[in-house]
């Protein structure tokens, strides 16, 4: 099983700006397909990818913004993952490889989606029929509040809009006897 540390390297320093994700789309793909998962569909005119585990209702989606923004680094004009986009696949794709051989009672949908910072990516998604049937949805967007360094921590993350809801787990302790 490869590294999500080894992911995330490989997805911030191939960042590519919106509606150019083909190679993203192409990593992947190749990489959940070879960690033996078997519902991964591509599109023939679009970037972007939807994977699915389990099988039956409810479906669950999990969306994870795949673009880059073109900016200037260190002197020199490139697509830089600023926005966090490549921690969004990365913890999707973690998300995804820790689900796969678990029971699920459901169907869970992997989204991920181009050209969030066009807009138009999800438009696009909602067009091909991707959430048609989808009873939950979840995404994520994030920032720190000052770009950090690899191995550093941010204490806040700003957003330009949210919507704040209140969730009640549950949380359960099983002991090692529950186990045998």
């Amino acid at each position: 099983m490869i590294s999500i540390q080894d992911v995330f390297n490989h997805l911030h320093t191939h960042a590519e700006i919106s509606w150019e994700e083909y190679e993203t789309t192409n990593y992947i793909k190749k990489l959940l397909e070879s960690e033996g998962v078997q519902q991964v569909r591509t599109f023939p005119d679009i970037p972007g990818l939807v994977a699915e585990i389990g099988s039956g209702k409810p479906v669950v989606a999990v969306r994870a913004d795949m673009d880059a923004l073109w900016q200037e680094v260190d002197g020199e004009f490139k697509a830089n993952h600023s926005c966090g986009h490549d921690a969004h696949m990365t913890i999707t794709i973690g998300t995804l490889l820790s689900l796969k051989d678990q029971p699920l009672h459901g169907t869970v949908r992997f989204l991920f989606q181009p050209a969030e910072e066009k807009g138009n990516g999800a438009l696009t998604f909602v067009s091909q029929g991707l959430v048609d049937d989808v009873d939950y949805l979840y995404g994520m967007h994030l920032r720190p509040a000052e770009e950090l360094t690899c191995g550093e921590f941010s204490p806040v993350i700003k957003h330009g809009a949210a919507r704040f809801i209140l969730v009640k787990l549950m949380v359960m302790t099983l002991t090692a006897q529950d186990h045998i």
